[in-house]
């Protein structure tokens, strides 16, 4: 069983996101919510018992809107899980988050609200250092009123350096997606492994959507490309080198260094059987993908 990272603590957590449509963004956020709110550890951190989470949304009536919709479509209720509200901020515009006026708005809820505050911004630029000096001073507002502040982010261009300016830091990154799932990604806490806590604590989130909205599912991380995770599958279920080679239309060696760096996958492999995953991983190899390309651009 893989060891969880410790939980994060009082203090500001950035959560950074990659560049990806709106759409995107929403199922992460949500999938995050949804394990927060429920104190899980599949995520492989340990979150915080807390009394509940509130979400901060600035601009016009369009904005609510679609937030609610987004609450409605794809985040469940939990039995036993705290309780999830919105504060909304009506503004003409989205207020930034890393001025003093964001700050502003932000001190009353964290002077008032024992649990995760969560705001979302997106930017592209650099962090200049204003916003660096409002990460600094928001983390210590939180932290003095022993409260906790979720700042999901996305286009920063120099995000490397974010770890200086907050409790913890946590930084996704999309996986190819399987058909019929929304999207697929992984969570990498390196603020949390500087502190002691394990790489291998990193864990693959699948998002789809049912009849019950939003489904969210965790399993061991293998690698971001879905052919690499095919032929790791490949390998558990007993495929030589050989098989997984002709599947993809690759020499025994590429499939070699495509796994070098993949941990041995410890999943159920009676789930999908050998001919399956054979199947799926020729579906992906570039001359069958050549050919659905060719069909389209030629409507054959």
């Amino acid at each position: 069983m893989v060891e969880a990272a410790a939980e994060p603590g009082t203090g500001l957590t950035l959560v950074q996101m990659p560049d990806a449509e709106p759409a995107v963004h929403q199922l992460i956020m949500a999938a995050i919510h949804a394990k927060a709110r429920i104190a899980s550890d599949r995520l492989c951190i340990k979150m915080p018992k807390v009394e509940g989470m509130v979400t901060v949304v600035s601009g016009n009536e369009r904005a609510k809107q679609v937030v609610e919709q987004v609450q409605r479509a794809f985040v469940q209720r939990k039995k036993g899980g705290v309780q999830h509200r919105h504060h909304y901020i009506a503004s003409s515009r989205q207020i930034n988050w890393l001025s003093e006026e964001g700050l502003a708005h932000m001190s009353p809820l964290l002077t008032s609200f024992q649990g995760w505050v969560v705001i979302k911004q997106s930017f592209a630029t650099a962090l200049s250092a204003q916003a660096a000096h409002v990460l600094v001073k928001m983390d210590a507002m939180a932290r003095a009123a022993d409260t906790r502040v979720m700042f999901f982010v996305s286009g920063l261009s120099d995000h490397e350096s974010l770890s200086s300016y907050c409790r913890d830091l946590w930084t996704i990154a999309l996986c190819d997606a399987e058909e019929g799932t929304q999207c697929v990604f992984t969570v990498d806490c390196a603020g949390l492994s500087a502190l002691g806590a394990l790489r291998t604590s990193q864990r693959m989130v699948r998002i789809s959507t049912g009849a019950s909205g939003l489904e969210v599912r965790t399993e061991q991380f293998l690698a971001l490309k879905l052919h690499i995770r095919l032929m790791a599958k490949l390998v558990a279920a007993g495929a030589t080198m050989t098989e997984i080679a002709k599947a993809y239309g690759c020499d025994k060696s590429t499939v070699s260094r495509s796994l070098k760096s993949v941990p041995l996958w410890t999943g159920d492999t009676r789930k999908t059987s050998k001919d399956v995953l054979l199947k799926q991983l020729a579906a992906l190899s570039p001359k069958a993908l050549n050919e659905e390309k060719l069909a389209v651009e030629f409507d054959l």
